[in-house]
């Protein structure tokens, strides 16, 4: 799979961190977070707007998992943050039975809410694309820069 984060308000992100790489996140010292996993990346968009990125591994769940743990950590370590954002090939048939997407929106089928994860004091959706929606979004995004810059 080609690792690319979801375009955004028309816009793609200018920089990507590898969370792995980020000492703030690594030296926390909380018992808690020690051993919490982190999401793949934390992008900065245009405009001030932070995402963190999981790409699917295994489930849907442990993605979930991951993006909690991550802004757990960053707001920790005071850090902004204004997505998260799950790319995965596809939704297997058990996970199915227990997600939903709606527009970009991760669902839970049996509470029919949103999945959330906590920031600080604040919750946000998480936000699931598939590859070949993100692929979509880079052809169209690609193209518009091309005829904008033929003119």
């Amino acid at each position: 799979m080609h690792k690319k984060p979801p375009i955004i308000d028309g816009r793609t992100p200018d920089s990507k961190l590898e969370l792995e790489k980020m000492p703030d996140l690594q030296n926390q010292s909380s018992d808690i977070s020690y051993n919490l996993k982190i999401a793949d990346e934390y992008d900065h968009y245009p405009d001030c707007k932070w995402a963190i990125v999981e790409y699917k591994s295994r489930s849907l769940k442990d993605a979930v998992q991951q993006l909690s743990d991550t802004a757990e950590k960053l707001a920790k370590a005071s850090k902004p943050l204004s997505y998260a954002f799950i790319v995965s090939m596809k939704m297997n048939h058990a996970e199915s039975r227990i997600f939903r997407k709606r527009g970009n929106v991760l669902y839970n089928k049996l509470t029919k809410d949103p999945v959330q994860i906590r920031f600080g004091n604040n919750r946000m959706e998480v936000q699931l694309y598939y590859v070949d929606e993100v692929e979509g979004q880079y052809q169209k995004y690609e193209g518009s820069i091309i005829r904008w810059v033929s003119k």
